[in-house]
């Protein structure tokens, strides 16, 4: 059961098949959201400079410029984070029961620096990988 986790370990860095998605849209094909989504969907992530908790509701195309986009055309796929209960209970509570705080965050290296910040918030347990291991070619 051990290996089946080690397989299926959260991969806290773009992958290539990942960077690939991210400036597909859905209208052109709709395996890529599903994609990104399968791997980020209620993954928490932690800004410890800001103190704010984000668990992952769902991805959105964007088509305005966001500074710091990494998507050479502007244009691609973001999370959508709402702050986590349990961390920010009160300014959950100050918004209202229907409207929740969401943010958008860029899929990139920065994010997943606050997706390993927060391993121990995760909903599941899980193994992260923090890097790509190169392969060697030989098989």
């Amino acid at each position: 059961m051990v290996n089946d986790i080690q397989e299926n370990a959260f991969h806290a860095y773009i992958e290539k098949w990942e960077e690939a998605l991210l400036t597909i849209s859905e209208a052109t094909d709709s395996t890529a959201r599903f994609g990104l989504a399968t791997k980020y969907m209620g993954v928490v992530m932690c800004d410890k400079q800001l103190n704010e908790w984000h668990v992952v509701v769902d991805l959105e195309w964007s088509r305005k410029k966001i500074k710091g986009f990494p998507y050479g055309n502007n244009k691609g796929w973001v999370l959508v984070g709402e702050l986590m209960p349990g961390h920010h209970d009160e300014e959950i509570a100050d918004v209202g029961v229907s409207e929740k705080i969401r943010e958008p965050f860029i899929i990139n290296e920065a994010t997943s620096v606050e997706i390993i910040a927060a391993a121990s918030a995760q909903p599941r347990p899980m193994i992260m990988k923090t890097a790509a291991v190169e392969s060697s070619g030989e098989e």
